[in-house]
């Protein structure tokens, strides 16, 4: 049986897939909004205060259905940049095919970054995560949406958090994917306690 709640969420996710793809636009080919991907009431979000800003500097960690939907964004726009940052390098191919099926390669930088070991810290346990040493680009928008927490450990997502953090100024906004769950909730935890602008 559906419950209210469950009925609101299904007309909150349809209104929103159907906003985006009218951002997007009719040329654009979406895959599906679920499992991995970012919810389409979480990407409209997002895609709602790019399309605000002028030239908007957008960096993702984690390629997927949101490095489709913000390239052609950022196309219709006519300005701004999209750096995004990939661990699997079968995937971040998938994904560069389908932007340049879309003709959106253009817009997209894509990099391919190492998973390497961290030690414990702040109270976590050891865990893997991007390798980001010798990444560093301006950012006005980040996304944060890999690495994948069951396959990385609970703090995978610190490392690309704490690039960020340190690197947010001005007007910039960092967006973390799965924000409720208790993993990202304590790693938000640990950076608010030792980063005064979060």
């Amino acid at each position: 049986f559906a419950r209210k709640c469950d009925l609101d969420n299904l007309y909150a996710q349809l209104s929103a897939l159907l906003e985006i793809r009218d951002m997007a636009g009719p040329n654009i080919s979406l895959g599906l909004l679920r499992g991995f991907a970012l919810s389409p009431d979480a990407l409209m979000v997002m895609l709602r205060d790019i399309s605000t800003r002028n030239a908007p500097r957008v960096i993702e960690f984690g390629a997927g259905e949101s490095t489709i939907a913000i390239a052609a964004v950022l196309k219709n726009m006519g300005s701004g940049s999209l750096v995004t940052i990939e661990h699997d390098p079968e995937f971040q191919q998938k994904i560069a095919r389908r932007l340049g099926q879309s003709q959106l390669a253009s817009i997209v930088d894509m990099r391919l970054a190492q998973i390497r070991n961290y030690p414990p810290r702040k109270g976590f346990a050891a865990f893997s995560s991007y390798d980001l040493d010798g990444i560093d680009f301006e950012f006005d928008v980040a996304i944060v949406d890999g690495p994948i927490v069951a396959a990385f450990g609970s703090a995978t997502r610190l490392v690309p958090l704490e690039w960020c953090a340190s690197r947010l100024a001005g007007c910039g906004v960092v967006y973390l994917d799965d924000a409720a769950r208790p993993d990202e909730k304590k790693v938000v935890n640990s950076l608010r306690a030792t980063i005064p602008c979060i």
